[in-house]
């Protein structure tokens, strides 16, 4: 809303209120914005008369839910491990990873050891579902915490 008044809600002088009010406009007076409650945001409410003079009010409204966290497509080898110790399973993948000795499971397990960079459609992003019998939520969920890791 834009305003002809002045902070303190004052009219300049040049101002012909009573043109404007014939024209259907209304002088709207600045109010400042008061804090939000808990859960709330707080918008621009309907202009309030009040003894004559129309006056800015606010509102408060429930605050949208947060929108929820993307997956990343993948994360830093170093984050995906730090957060596999914040929830307690670095040991156990670590031990799992190293029993793999079939030829298709050897690269997860070097990758979880030397690579860079994990994936969150990898070989070894699968083999942790198994490993740790967890839902691809829940793996989402280890990925999305991996990528909030900063240092």
């Amino acid at each position: 809303m834009q305003y002809l008044t002045r902070p303190d809600g004052s009219v300049p002088s040049n101002v012909d209120i009573a043109a404007l009010e014939a024209a259907g406009i209304l002088i709207v007076r600045p109010t400042p914005r008061p804090a939000a409650d808990p859960g709330m945001v707080v918008v621009e409410g309907p202009p309030e008369n009040k003894d004559g003079l129309w006056w800015q009010t606010w509102i408060q409204e429930i605050a949208p839910p947060p929108a929820p966290a993307q997956i990343p497509s993948s994360v830093s080898l170093w984050q995906f491990r730090a957060a596999l110790r914040l929830n307690g399973n670095f040991e156990r993948v670590q031990y799992a990873l190293a029993q793999l000795s079939s030829p298709e499971n050897i690269p997860a397990a070097e990758l979880f050891e030397y690579g860079n960079t994990i994936y969150r459609t990898s070989a070894l992003a699968t083999e942790l579902i198994k490993i740790l019998g967890v839902t691809e939520e829940q793996v989402d969920a280890l990925f999305i915490q991996a990528d909030q890791i900063r240092v």
